[in-house]
């Protein structure tokens, strides 16, 4: 996922590179307090969060990127699932606190804090770029390398020693309406170092599970140590035995909790209960024959009514 501010308080993170820290804990805060919420229960999740200050051409554009976990784990041990779909929302909150973030510490007035919570076009963004899955091991190294990248490709740079300037190559970049700037050595050397990082301050950060002290404590999960690493098993020289592991094996009640109690969050209906006579329904069986699946869905459209993301002209045509 990708997080963005606007430039009106991107200025701030690039006088005061300290202030990342802070925006970073509010991601997770938020991320981890939307989770719990989703789960109506507290649940232990993780995610890592590398800060960027740097666009194309050298520019400073503050923004976060972050890897997360799509749920967590709740005391039991159980992995509860909770994809992240639609963010405008989540946007929204993200708006709010940063907003009160750099309020609170006197660096905005009131009136401006207003002003950007008024903004229509209000600059803050969430992306939610794509998902990876546990085996996709290069996808995971690609990622991996994009954020802990450098602010500019040495193959992207070409120093005319004659002119003593540095000609920077990139894709047509639409904010400067062209794919190459020439910079004197002085002006390029000064638009690199403003992306240091201060002494001892890390801009990537790790939170819940992926942090050092959580990692430590791995040895005591075995619901987490089972799905670590294997580099890291073989450097703590940990030897996983998932014979008492079976994905396939799901309580009613699990199952309950990972996609009924979701939907009723979304939609506000509870799918086990009936809607004549109120009492708790139970699964009997999922439905995956193409012709009984027809025959259901022929049926609903004799008496006019089609589930939901169906169209009736859909399915008239099929049949």
């Amino acid at each position: 996922m990708t997080w963005t501010l606007p430039k009106a308080l991107r200025i701030f993170l690039k006088n005061d590179k300290s202030l990342f820290a802070d925006i970073s804990k509010l991601i997770f805060k938020l991320i981890n307090k939307f989770y719990n919420l989703a789960a109506c229960k507290s649940i232990t999740t993780a995610c890592s969060l590398c800060y960027q200050s740097y666009g194309d051409l050298l520019r400073h554009n503050s923004h976060f990127h972050g890897l997360f976990l799509e749920g967590g784990f709740d005391k039991e041990g159980d992995f509860v699932f909770i994809p992240i779909h639609d963010t405008a929302k989540l946007t929204q909150s993200f708006r709010q606190m940063v907003v009160s973030y750099f309020y609170d510490k006197g660096l905005i007035t009131k009136s401006f804090a207003q002003n950007l919570l008024s903004w229509k076009n209000s600059g803050f963004s969430i992306k939610n770029s794509f998902r990876i899955y546990g085996s996709e091991q290069k996808k995971m190294e690609s990622i991996g390398q994009y954020l802990t990248r450098s602010p500019i490709s040495l193959q992207k740079v070409e120093y005319i020693k004659t002119k003593g300037k540095a000609l920077l190559h990139t894709k047509y970049n639409e904010y400067f309406k062209e794919n190459l700037k020439l910079l004197k050595a002085e002006k390029f050397i000064s638009l690199l170092v403003q992306h240091i990082p201060p002494a001892r301050l890390h801009y990537i950060r790790y939170y819940g599970l992926y942090s050092s002290r959580s990692r430590g404590k791995w040895k005591d999960m075995p619901y987490v140590l089972r799905l670590a690493p294997e580099v890291w098993n073989q450097k703590h020289s940990v030897k996983i035995d998932n014979a008492d592991y079976d994905d396939n094996i799901v309580s009613s009640k699990d199952k309950r909790s990972a996609w009924a109690r979701l939907i009723k969050k979304v939609y506000e209906v509870d799918p086990l209960i009936c809607p004549k006579c109120q009492s708790e329904m139970c699964v009997m069986s999922v439905i995956t024959d193409k012709v009984q699946v027809m025959r259901i869905l022929r049926h609903l459209f004799k008496i006019g009514r089609a589930p939901p993301g169906v169209d009736l002209a859909d399915l008239e045509c099929t049949g």
